[in-house]
């Protein structure tokens, strides 16, 4: 009897310590399962830059999780000739010989901070790095300065003013800090729209110009659709002004990725 007692209490007390043993290793899975990120890495693009009326570019990069709200990103792009819309708009112009063509690069570094994640959208805040360079061929209106001065007979000459084709040659540096959100598309898709304020230096130099000493027309009229130099991370009021000095950026883009 004692020993059929003891051996039914031995067990009950082995399946006590089985049932203990696999409850803590669960307990222990399912904690670190809840801290594994499900899809740590993202690849993305920005197909908005590829609409870029001055600075076009093809435009990519790569995101990974560092901790559960933390995340590294770096982006690259390189600057293409043309815009989509001029290559819709200007078939009879001979785009692939027009000489407004761009060519450069851009390359981002950013740490993002999850502060809303729910099921089907995450919005972060963001710092962010960058450095551009894109010597572009452009054309702007100037003011005459010196009426005795003979420009050649590429110059168009209107009043006290004139327009001229030149290089653009452009090198900006400086940090954004970013609003953003990521909406998921099933599982693995999403889109994010961004934006933003910042601070760049930017140093801007004119190749070409007959004379340098002849003021950028228009002021604040030259801010419309034709004369924003929105390279969808920076946008420069005074349009393509040549100089050298900080000023302020407004960064926006929206981007297509996919998680894995």
């Amino acid at each position: 009897m004692n020993r059929f007692l003891f051996s039914g209490f031995l067990l009950i007390g082995l399946n006590f310590y089985s049932y203990g043993q696999v409850k803590i290793d669960t307990d222990e899975y399912n904690a670190k399962r809840s801290d594994k990120i499900e899809k740590p890495n993202t690849i993305f693009f920005a197909p908005l830059n590829f609409f870029d009326f001055q600075n076009p570019s093809f435009q990519m990069g790569y995101e990974r999780f560092v901790a559960k709200k933390w995340t590294l990103q770096f982006e690259s792009a390189i600057m293409i000739p043309h815009s989509i819309f001029q290559y819709i708009t200007d078939w009879t112009e001979g785009i692939t010989d027009c000489h407004y063509t761009n060519k450069g690069f851009r390359v981002k570094l950013s740490a993002k901070y999850i502060i809303m994640n729910k099921k089907i959208f995450k919005m972060y805040i963001s710092p962010e790095l960058f450095y551009y360079k894109n010597k572009s061929g452009i054309a702007r209106w100037f003011l005459i300065s010196d009426p005795t001065f003979e420009y050649s007979f590429e110059v168009t000459k209107w009043g006290d003013s004139y327009y001229q084709f030149f290089y653009n040659d452009e090198e900006k540096m400086g940090v954004n800090f970013k609003v953003g959100i990521k909406i998921l598309l099933g599982k693995s898709f999403f889109v994010e729209p961004h934006l933003g304020l910042g601070l760049a230096h930017r140093n801007v130099v004119h190749i070409g110009r007959e004379n340098l000493n002849d003021k950028l027309g228009g002021g604040l009229s030259s801010f419309n659709i034709d004369g924003i130099n929105h390279d969808y991370s920076s946008l420069w009021i005074f349009d393509k002004a040549m100089h050298n000095k900080w000023v302020p950026t407004l960064p926006f883009n929206f981007k297509v990725g996919f998680r894995f």
